[in-house]
């Protein structure tokens, strides 16, 4: 009696010809930015997750962290690393065509307006992010958000010609994305390393032929690397090695490391900091 009780309490069963879920309706002019770098960890990931950040409080954002050497964007966001956003949804558009209710669907909410598409759970997984099905997830995510900020590594800034291998190499999906990108943010260190490290990028961009416009992010920038009034020492070496590109200075600030300690954006765990001004600053030019 228990087991009728049960069939006649159930909720009806779904009609096969009901209409699917509506899919959200597509952004009019979606923008995609890359955060891309020099070697020696500048703090590309940092900078994604402070600009996705930005940009969510004013309109639907996906970050998706694609970055196959270091993946990074789970931990600084406190979410779940045992599983990938990013594998899952890479398998998916091997097999079938993927859209947006999928993406919404593997993507992580994190705050109103910011999904995450989280990394790898291990770079030694890189082959996971085909470039084929990365390409396809970036123009899903096109149809879904208005805009998609992606974190890729630094490259190996060999001759391009020389990266298209056979079976593929780790730098294929920085790439990809580098590629597709509408607007390409470059990170790197503000200190004599950091700035020999830009030169190289710059030099390789040159020949790359990819034609983004950039735009440049200068990280922990201090009297303490570079000498008094950091601004003034450090922009005529900028505007030599790319110049007539907009440049944001993120100053040395302890929000930074302690905000990651909590899972948290620097904005949401210091609202007044200097990075997350920057951060709103930049975000305003990406609009």
């Amino acid at each position: 009696r228990a087991l009728v009780a049960a069939l006649v309490d159930a909720p009806p069963a779904p009609d096969p010809c009901d209409d699917p879920p509506t899919p959200p309706a597509p952004p009019t002019d979606s923008s995609l930015i890359a955060v891309w770098g020099t070697s020696g960890a500048p703090g590309r990931s940092s900078v994604a997750v402070s600009v996705a950040h930005a940009l969510a409080k004013s309109a639907p954002t996906l970050l998706i962290d694609a970055d196959t050497a270091n993946p990074s964007v789970a931990h600084l966001l406190g979410l779940p690393v045992d599983v990938s956003g990013l594998s899952a949804l890479s398998r998916q558009a091997v097999r079938a065509p993927i859209g947006p209710l999928d993406l919404h669907r593997l993507a992580s909410p994190r705050s109103p307006g910011l999904d995450v598409l989280t990394g790898l759970t291990s770079p030694h997984r890189w082959r996971e992010a085909a470039p084929s099905s990365l390409e396809r997830i970036l123009e899903a995510a096109r149809g879904a958000y208005r805009f998609v900020v992606v974190d890729v590594s630094a490259t190996s800034l060999d001759p391009l010609p020389s990266l298209r291998r056979p079976g593929g190499g780790r730098d294929d999906a920085a790439l990809a994305v580098l590629a597709a990108a509408d607007r390409v943010l470059v990170v790197a260190r503000g200190d004599t390393v950091g700035i020999n490290r830009l030169d190289h990028l710059a030099k390789w961009w040159e020949d790359s032929g990819l034609e983004a416009p950039l735009d440049l992010v200068v990280s922990r920038v201090s009297a303490s690397s570079v000498g008094g009034r950091p601004a003034a020492v450090l922009m005529p070496a900028l505007s030599s090695i790319l110049p007539g590109r907009r440049v944001h200075l993120l100053p040395e600030e302890s929000a930074v490391p302690e905000a990651a300690l909590r899972g948290m954006a620097p904005a949401e765990y210091a609202p007044d900091c200097a990075t997350a001004a920057v951060a709103d600053a930049l975000a305003d030019t990406l609009m």
